[in-house]
């Protein structure tokens, strides 16, 4: 006698002498990736870590990773991707801040956005490096102010 079988949202009749198979059907990522976290390397890098969504998340292969990024300061925005659980951001501006999201995507799309991270590059200035502004003044009005960077030569 004949009977019907679900399996993830599919239909189909089996004999009574067929068996049921697990199918392996990809769908987007009910999961977004955890332990996101962020370490500042440099005034102009980061490295970003994430672990995978659950595996019964996952629903299929995960293929690559979409971390958004959004700076803070002037809401300029931009993407990276990764085939890996880390990315080594570089070409940061220094004394920013930057507010990353991330989804993991099968060969059908991308899943949910993990929370956000922050990453805040610190000033750049912790080498010999200064800063120097050379200002004029006429009738003790600011007009003019010259920002100069001073290396130590020595």
């Amino acid at each position: 006698m004949p009977c019907v079988a679900k399996w993830q949202g599919f239909y189909t009749t089996l004999s009574s002498t067929q068996h049921i198979h697990k199918l392996s059907i990809s769908t987007v990522p009910e999961g977004a990736p955890v332990s996101f976290e962020s370490t500042v390397t440099s005034s102009t890098s980061a490295s970003l870590t994430w672990n995978s969504p659950s595996y019964e998340e996952q629903n299929g292969v995960i293929i690559q990773y979409v971390i958004n990024v959004t700076v803070q300061e002037t809401g300029e925005r931009f993407q990276l991707t990764s085939t890996t659980t880390s990315l080594e951001v570089t070409n940061l501006r220094p004394y920013r801040t930057y507010v990353c999201i991330i989804a993991a995507a099968t060969s059908v799309g991308l899943g949910p956005f993990s929370i956000s991270v922050t990453v805040e590059t610190p000033e750049d200035g912790k080498d010999d490096r200064s800063m120097v502004c050379l200002v004029s003044f006429d009738e003790h009005v600011l007009t003019r102010c010259i920002w100069l960077v001073l290396t130590n030569m020595s």
